[in-house]
């Protein structure tokens, strides 16, 4: 008999272990359109370059988009995203609480 302490999960609790780890590590970066004042949330959570593609979610309209970033500005507390969307919304600044 082996002396040690052992972890055993059964099959569904190893997937819902997986699952929330993994729903824990896709969260997304909170911060606010500074043209409309509307919350958002980008993705992925990083701190995205210039040319990088983000998912912006609009929490009020509950809708996404995805657009272009032309310009990262770093500031004390905070760090501003120029992005391009595609359609009327054009160029915005987003900004986000530095990560």
């Amino acid at each position: 008999m082996p002396c040690g302490l052992s972890l055993t999960l059964p099959t569904g609790g190893l997937v819902l272990f997986f699952l929330l780890v993994s729903a824990s590590l896709a969260k997304a970066w909170e911060g606010f359109d500074a043209d409309t004042a509307a919350f958002i949330e980008v993705e992925p959570v990083r701190v995205p370059s210039k040319g990088d593609i983000i998912t912006i979610s609009h929490y009020k309209s509950d809708t996404r988009k995805t657009c272009l970033v032309e310009e990262v500005r770093h500031n004390l507390r905070t760090l501003e995203l120029v992005i391009r969307c595609p359609g009327p919304d054009g160029k915005r600044t987003l900004v986000m609480e530095r990560i």
